[in-house]
């Protein structure tokens, strides 16, 4: 067991203090009928993205034992990302998201460990129209890609793509 630093219990403490303190003041200003103020400023949340995506390039092809074979794809595979999006003031219909995740793609082999794995850079401006409908456009980096050279027992044929470098 690692001694616990005495500092961090008290933090801890006053923290838990301090929450407790601003709840009551948040309930009590908002039970007056004050106006609560309105924050005519920039807005920043936070993002969480996960999707599902097809298509793309051949990247390489991989031949099975069976005779199958099975294409990796470059834009395929599920992507998780996080980020932050920019609103020049709350209800603004236009915003800016920049975001940075994962993007993962394996192949059916069961006898090696085939894929093809990126960290997508996203910068994309949006508009939003009425209801959930918006529009939007940017800028997509795929970076740190990973595509496993040595396969045993199978043989990956790759081609060469422009824009994508190992």
């Amino acid at each position: 067991m690692s001694p616990t630093h005495p500092v961090a219990p008290v933090r801890r403490a006053l923290l838990a203090v301090a929450a407790l303190c601003a709840f009551p003041a948040a309930a009590a200003a908002q039970a007056d009928g004050a106006p609560i103020p309105v924050n005519r400023g920039p807005h920043l949340a936070f993002v969480l993205e996960s999707r599902l995506e097809a298509g793309g390039d051949r990247v390489a092809t991989v031949q099975f034992e069976d005779g199958s074979e099975q294409h990796v794809v470059s834009g395929q595979g599920a992507t998780f990302a996080a980020g932050a999006q920019l609103r020049p003031r709350v209800g603004s219909p236009f915003a800016v998201r920049a975001t940075a995740g994962v993007k993962f793609m394996t192949t059916k082999a069961t006898n090696a460990d085939i894929y093809l794995l990126r960290v997508p850079l996203e910068l994309v401006g949006t508009y939003d129209f009425a209801g959930d409908f918006h529009v939007g456009g940017g800028y997509v980096r795929h970076t740190a890609l990973r595509l496993p050279s040595c396969i045993p027992s199978a043989t990956a044929k790759s081609q060469p793509m422009p824009g994508l470098r190992p």
